[in-house]
């Protein structure tokens, strides 16, 4: 049953106008990406980490600065 509900489907959408047209503009867009070279990579993946470890310092002192205040009111 699903074996044939698959080619049911399959037939229908290889022979259908508007989805072949679909398709081929999924091709045509695709073909327009323009990937970032290799030096571009790995300079966004430097920004991202060092973003990264200053957020996580940052997040790090917030968190032990709030957590001595809660402390100091509760007490």
């Amino acid at each position: 049953m699903p074996i044939g509900v698959a080619l049911i489907l399959f037939f229908a959408i290889q022979f259908n106008s508007k989805i072949i047209e679909w398709a081929e503009n999924i091709i045509l867009e695709t073909s327009k990406v323009v990937w970032p070279s290799r030096k571009d990579t790995i300079a966004m993946t430097i920004v991202v980490c060092v973003f990264v470890a200053i957020a996580s310092v940052l997040l790090f002192v917030i968190d032990n600065v709030s957590r001595e205040l809660v402390n100091l009111i509760i007490q």
